[in-house]
């Protein structure tokens, strides 16, 4: 029989550890931080360059601002009342409506004559604009569509210093 000077050594032995484990499980647990750090600064750069943000819309181009809408409101229901007075206000002294109905072209000069004529309009049919479309402005030149008792039309204001100085009816043909 053998006779051991000291005694066996169980690897599930928990009293004594190895001195080198703390060394091995310490640059396992830094390694884990580092391959963290790398994985999630990847995910987030990939996820960055495949799914760009939104652009802002840009803000849409030519449309008219809120003075020549709330103007341009206000002229639509003075006339839409057939209010002569009310409406020779927007226009200039010397203001001009031309007109482009291929079958009857006409062209009215001065604003209380202007006014005469659209107020005859409301007086004979009932005259009125509606429908109006959305106003797109460029310079002192206003567009805006609406529907009249002659059918659908299409205006284009000149505006200076708040009146109407030129304005051109374009009347859908029936």
């Amino acid at each position: 029989m053998a006779i051991i000077d000291r005694p066996a050594t169980n690897a599930l032995r928990t009293s004594h550890p190895d001195p080198n484990a703390p060394q091995r499980t310490a640059w396992l647990a830094w390694l884990s931080v580092v391959l963290l750090v790398v994985g999630l600064g990847g995910g987030f750069l990939l996820g960055r360059s495949t799914a760009p943000e939104a652009a802002a819309p840009a803000p849409p181009r030519d449309l008219a601002g809120a003075t020549v809408t709330k103007f341009l409101a206000d002229y639509v229901a003075v006339v839409n009342k057939g209010d002569r007075a009310g409406i020779a206000t927007f226009y200039a002294t010397d203001a001009t409506v031309t007109s482009t109905v291929p079958s009857d072209p006409w062209v009215v000069k001065g604003n209380t004559e202007i006014a005469s004529a659209m107020g005859s309009w409301w007086d004979l049919l009932g005259f009125r604009m509606e429908n109006a479309g959305t106003p797109i402005q460029k310079g002192q030149l206003v567009m805006q569509s609406h529907d009249t008792a002659f059918g659908p039309s299409m205006s284009v204001f000149q505006i200076v210093k708040g009146k109407i100085v030129n304005q051109w009816i374009l009347q859908a043909a029936k």
